[in-house]
This record gives C-alpha cells, structure tokens and sequence, in this order.
C-alpha cells in the first residue's frame, strides 16, 4: 500500500523541523517533562518525524488515524479510513 500520508505533509514535515530545531530550547537547558500537543495531526506524518528528534518530549497528536484503519489513499492523496 502507499504511504498513508499526504504527499505536501512528507515535503514539508523536514523543514518545519528545521524550524522547532531552531526555536525549543536545547533539552540540557530545560528543567523539566515536556508535553506537546500536536494540533489538527490528521495521519500522523509530523508528529512521527518531530518525536525522534526530541526524544524527551512527551507527543500527543490531536486526532492521530492509526495505521489500521487507513485503507488507502483517495485520488488527491488523502488518507480513506474505516468508519
């Protein structure tokens, strides 16, 4: 099957890590837990690629599809779920 995830969402995940790279504070320079809400997650392409990167922070994506059940992609790319 291909990728569960929006072609535009792969493209840009990369450098909108570049981003929060630059912006949130080194993990030596906090003091405690980190949680991250990620909002409006759809398949979940961001938040897999942004938590391997920041090891220390708890992710919790807002409406995260599990792989299961995505059945496909629609014509424009977009994720087909079970109901």
């Amino acid at each position: 099957m291909a990728s569960a995830h929006h072609p535009s969402a792969l493209r840009n995940r990369g450098p909108i890590l570049q981003v929060l790279q630059t912006l949130i504070p080194k993990v030596s320079e906090r003091t405690q837990a980190t949680n991250v809400l990620e909002l409006a997650s759809g398949s979940g392409c961001h938040v897999e690629h942004f938590a391997p990167a920041f090891p220390s922070f708890s992710w919790q994506p807002s409406e995260y599809i599990a792989k299961d059940v995505v059945v496909g992609l629609d014509n424009n790319g977009i994720c087909l779920t079970l109901a």
